[in-house]
């Protein structure tokens, strides 16, 4: 195999390493020093500027053994007798796998796991690592930290050189001279709202930030004066398209200190499950805000199925929370339930409030009742102002129980992804 190929297939199979692993939740990314274990971490791994990692541990992880491998091959075998220790001479640009084995309350545990370290065009190490967890009780969100963080490879100085990010990644770069524009890419898995930010400006700089659609047209900008953090709030975003954010300075740079940039999906990433089980109620007859009847804040949902109604079909709890208040044959709601669901809205900071309207029979749950997901609310029906058996279901950040408008509502069917509604639907 001549030298060429051979390094393509090197290349090909260390990008498609490093994709699988980018799938992997968490995964950390070129961190420099050691950092703070959390209460709900066991360890983390970080790495110097000399390219040596740093695993850092929770005290309770007593009577350790950290071992690294390169294939077969042992590159290190160290006992864990202080909080963190450190590993020189990790080959980079290979997958090493490491393996983690302590006394955890009396019982022998394992954590196992992959990582890269790669070397950019700046000369910066970047580590990427991705935990296989064999805890008998603890998830791998549980064991590590879930945001990530990546380093911008220049040039990413236009559209197409974009530097590649990901929802809830943070971003960090640098404007090193006053004609430098750095430009991302990022595609979202589904569709909801997202704010996107740039902070840790650096002092003396006045950058801006700008979002582009995947035609490259002008979406939303902001430019704050000064170093002021940049944030362009709660935009609504397709799925699977790209959407560009460009870092520019307005008035100087700064060739050491670097800006931080994340864009982070809300709603649709919130685990909500749908409320019915029948997948022909699926079908909106009367959507959200739309022009035909703009002053109706959440949706209508029927049966698509004109022989199977959905009069009298079981409704089933969003999501894990509180009943805020049960109404009982309200002249404009018939009998309804109010659930404060345990999920916060990041605009107002409350929790958010959905309502089931219109039930055929008493709710089926009581006020102050704790509920799950999944918990049975009451039975799809017609009462109060309703002109046939359908569900009215809406969702409020203002913790309310009636009298919704738009400003403190949010459209339904952005916490249902993977939901094919049809009919009078608004995504």
């Amino acid at each position: 195999m001549n030298k060429t190929i051979k390094s393509t297939l090197q290349r090909i199979i260390m990008f498609s390493l490093l994709v699988i692993m980018s799938l992997c939740q968490p995964v950390v990314y070129g961190a420099t020093e050691v950092p703070e274990i959390d209460s709900s971490d066991l360890y983390s791994i970080s790495i110097n500027s000399n390219g040596s990692l740093i695993f850092a541990f929770d005290p309770e992880m007593k009577n350790g053994i950290l071992r690294l491998f390169e294939g077969k091959k042992l590159l290190a075998d160290i006992e864990i007798l202080d909080k963190s220790c450190l590993v020189e001479d990790v080959p980079s640009n290979v997958a090493i796998n490491y393996v983690i084995n302590f006394d955890l309350n009396k019982t022998i545990e394992t954590i196992s796991g992959i990582l890269v370290i790669e070397n950019t065009e700046k000369n910066v190490s970047n580590l990427k690592y991705s935990t296989i967890s064999e805890m008998s009780g603890l998830s791998d969100e549980e064991i590590m930290m879930l945001s990530s963080n990546l380093y911008e490879s220049e040039s990413n100085d236009s559209f197409s050189s974009a530097d590649r990010t990901y929802d809830d990644d943070n971003m960090n770069g640098c404007i090193d001279s006053g004609s430098d524009i750095d430009y991302y890419k990022i595609k979202f898995d589904v569709p909801g709202k997202v704010n996107f930010w740039l902070g840790s400006i650096p002092s003396n700089c006045d950058y801006d930030l700008k979002i582009y659609d995947s035609n490259y047209s002008l979406k939303w900008m902001s430019e704050n004066a000064g170093n002021s953090d940049e944030l362009i709030s709660l935009k609504l975003v397709e799925a699977d398209v790209y959407y560009y954010m460009k870092v520019y300075s307005y008035s100087g740079y700064d060739d050491v200190d670097q800006y931080l940039l994340r864009a982070k999906l809300y709603y649709g990433n919130m685990g909500w499950g749908y409320m019915y089980t029948d997948s022909d109620n699926r079908y909106i007859s009367s959507g959200y805000g739309l022009p035909s009847r703009p002053d109706h804040y959440g949706i209508d949902i029927v049966s698509s199925n004109s022989s199977d109604p959905i009069d009298g079909d079981a409704i089933n709890n969003v999501y894990s929370g509180k009943v805020a208040y049960v109404g009982i044959d309200s002249p404009s709601a018939g009998n309804y339930a109010v659930v404060e669901t345990d999920s916060i809205d990041p605009e107002t900071g409350k929790k958010l409030r959905v309502r089931y309207l219109h039930m055929k029979y008493l709710p089926s749950v009581s006020k102050d009742d704790s509920i799950s997901k999944g918990t049975l609310v009451g039975y799809t029906g017609n009462t109060g102002l309703s002109s046939g058996p359908h569900l009215h279901f809406d969702v409020n950040n203002e913790s309310k129980i009636s009298y919704l408008d738009i400003e403190d509502t949010i459209n339904p069917e952005l916490f249902f992804p993977t939901i094919s509604f049809s009919g009078d639907t608004s995504l």
